[in-house]
C-alpha cells in the first residue's frame, strides 16, 4: 500500500522483475512517458534514441505522477536509474505521504539511511506476504468502531473489556466531531504502546498527516479538533508516532476464521493487501447508498469475515449470521461505540452506549 519500490538493476534485468511478478500495472513506465513527449531521434553516436534534453522534463513529470499516486495510497514501482540527490527527493516525498521506500538493487552491502534494501528475489517475498494467524497469541479478538472524539464511551469500554490476552483492533476515525478529542488522544497514545492494540487508518487520521505536512485540512479538524489536541501537548513527535502505528488494512486468521479489517467497507476479499490502493481502505468502495456489506457477503469465500467502520447509510446492526460487520453507529451524535468480540466460536456485540455526548448536526462520514 504505502510503499514505493525503486528498481535500479542492470539493463539486462530491467523490465523482467516486474513482468515476472505481474506487477507492470503498478509501475510508472518511464520509457512510455518519454515517448509521449517526443519520438526517437538520431543521436550523435549514429544510434536512434531519446535525446538527453528530455531528461529533466521527464523527471519532473515522474515526480508529479508519483505524488498523485501517493496521495491515493497507491503502491508504486519505478524502474529508474537514480542519483543520491534523486534518492533524497524520493525519500522526502515519501515522508510527506507516509510511505516506505524500498530499493531493489544488487551489489550494495548496506541500505541507505531510511531505505529498505531488497534483492530482486526478495521483492516477491516483500510484496506477496501470506496472512498471519493469531490463534495461539490471543484468547479473543475485539474490534472497536469509530470513536470520533468521544472519551466517555471509550473509557467505559476499556474498563469493561481491556485485557492484554485479547487483541484490540480499532477501525479508525479516532477524532473529530466529538467533545473530547484530547482525552481520546491521551488514551490512544497509551494504548498504542501495547503490543495487543492495532489501529486502522481512517479518513480522519489522514487529517493529521495533512497537518504534519502543512497541507489544507478540513475546517472541523483545523478549527475544533486540532486546538483540543494541541492543548493536550500534541506535537510533531506524537503525530508521527500515531501515524506510524496506523495500518491501512489487516488480514489475519483466528481459530479457523479469516478476517479482513479496514476503515471503509470493501466488496470482496483482497488477494494481496500490500498492492491494494489505500484510498479504498480509508473511504471504502462505491457510494454511500451502495450496500457494500451485502456485496462482501455475496462475493467473499466461505470462512471470511469483514469488519469496518466509516459509513453506515443502511443502518446495519450487529446481528447473528453476518459476515460483514459495520461498526459505525454515530457515537458522536448520541449513538453507541459499536464493538464486537470473537472468541473463536461466537461473535458478541460488546458495544457501549453514549448517552452523555453527541451534540450537533449529523454530517457525512
Amino acid at each position: 500500500m504505502l510503499d514505493l519500490y525503486l528498481i535500479n538493476l542492470p539493463q539486462s534485468g530491467k523490465g523482467t522483475v516486474l513482468q515476472n511478478s505481474a506487477l507492470d500495472d503498478l509501475a510508472i513506465n518511464v520509457d512510455a512517458l518519454r515517448s509521449m513527449y517526443a519520438s526517437p531521434s538520431l543521436l550523435p553516436s549514429g544510434e536512434v534514441g531519446y535525446a538527453s534534453s528530455l531528461d529533466d522534463l521527464i523527471k519532473s513529470k515522474v515526480f508529479d505522477i508519483l505524488e498523485h499516486r501517493m496521495s491515493l495510497g497507491e503502491t508504486t514501482f519505478l524502474e529508474v536509474d537514480f542519483s543520491e540527490t534523486d534518492l533524497q527527493r524520493y525519500k522526502a516525498l515519501a515522508k510527506r505521504w507516509g510511505y516506505a521506500v524500498h530499493v531493489v538493487q544488487e551489489g550494495l552491502s548496506s541500505a541507505p539511511v531510511g531505505v529498505n534494501l531488497l534483492s530482486r528475489n526478495g521483492l516477491a517475498d516483500q510484496v506477496f506476504k501470506e496472512t498471519p494467524d493469531y490463534s495461539s497469541q490471543y484468547r479473543e479478538i475485539v474490534f472497536i468502531g469509530d470513536v470520533h472524539g468521544c472519551a466517555v464511551p471509550l473509557r467505559k469500554f476499556l474498563n469493561k473489556q481491556f485485557d492484554e490476552q485479547k487483541l484490540f483492533v480499532f477501525v479508525g476515525d479516532l477524532f473529530d466531531r466529538g467533545p473530547d478529542n484530547a482525552i481520546v488522544l491521551k488514551l490512544m497514545l497509551g494504548l498504542l504502546k501495547k503490543p495487543n492494540v492495532k489501529l486502522l487508518c481512517g479518513n480522519h487520521e489522514r487529517h493529521i498527516l495533512s497537518w504534519l505536512n502543512k497541507r489544507e485540512q478540513p475546517g472541523e479538524f483545523r478549527n475544533k479538533t486540532l486546538p483540543q489536541l494541541l492543548r493536550q501537548g500534541f506535537n510533531r513527535d506524537s503525530a508521527e508516532y500515531l501515524m506510524g502505528r496506523t495500518e491501512q488494512m489487516l488480514q489475519f486468521g483466528y481459530k479457523g476464521a479469516q478476517f479482513q479489517v479496514s476503515h471503509g467497507a470493501l466488496s470482496d476479499v483482497v488477494r494481496w493487501p500490500q498492492l491494494f490502493p489505500a484510498h479504498q481502505c480509508w473511504r471504502g468502495v462505491g457510494k454511500r447508498q451502495d450496500d457494500i456489506d451485502a456485496a462482501f457477503e455475496t462475493n467473499a469465500p466461505a470462512g471470511w469475515y469483514q469488519v469496518h467502520g466509516h459509513s453506515n447509510a443502511q443502518g446495519r446492526m450487529i446481528t447473528p449470521g453476518q459476515r460483514s460487520f459495520n461498526l459505525e453507529s454515530s457515537v458522536e451524535f448520541g449513538g453507541k461505540l459499536s464493538s464486537l468480540s470473537f472468541d473463536g466460536v461466537t461473535f458478541k456485540d460488546v458495544s457501549v452506549k453514549n448517552g452523555s455526548e453527541g451534540k450537533g448536526k449529523k454530517k457525512a462520514a
